[in-house]
């Protein structure tokens, strides 16, 4: 039995008095508010970031940062070799404990194999944040 189905089933054993008819078109129209809301969630999560500030940038910038890099499978040892940073830099840059220049930011972009939409708002953040009183060091 398709999922829909199975729904409509244990939804009719909790409201006998529903047809399945109504059951089956009231659980499409929940189904499609549950997208509805979690395309608008995915939408607004970016925005909200950059709108909150300079730290909410780095926080999120970091944690982009790391999961690409985990993504391409590179260790931190291969990062450190690519890009020829120290270290401390490599691991304050993926903490978000200091901000990115931007021409840090596309060596990591093009290593990592970025692209598109989260390769630009990778950038707006780092343009945002570079340079802005933080409480964190720039590089």
């Amino acid at each position: 039995m398709p999922a829909i189905g199975r729904l409509v089933a244990e939804f009719l054993k909790l409201y006998p008095e529903w047809t399945p008819k109504e059951a089956e078109a009231l659980l499409g129209q929940l189904n499609a508010e549950v997208q509805r809301c979690e395309s608008e969630f995915r939408d607004r999560g970016a925005v909200k970031l950059t709108l909150t500030g300079p730290r909410a940038n780095m926080a999120w910038l970091s944690n982009e940062l790391r999961q690409a890099r985990h993504r391409v499978c590179i260790s931190v040892e291969e990062g450190l070799v690519a890009t020829s940073w120290s270290r401390d830099k490599f691991e304050r840059i993926e903490l978000g404990k200091v901000s990115i220049s931007v021409a840090d930011l596309r060596h990591l972009i093009n290593l990592y194999k970025i692209r598109g939409k989260l390769a630009e708002e990778m950038l707006a953040a780092a343009k945002a944040t570079y340079g802005k009183r933080t409480g964190a060091r720039k590089l």
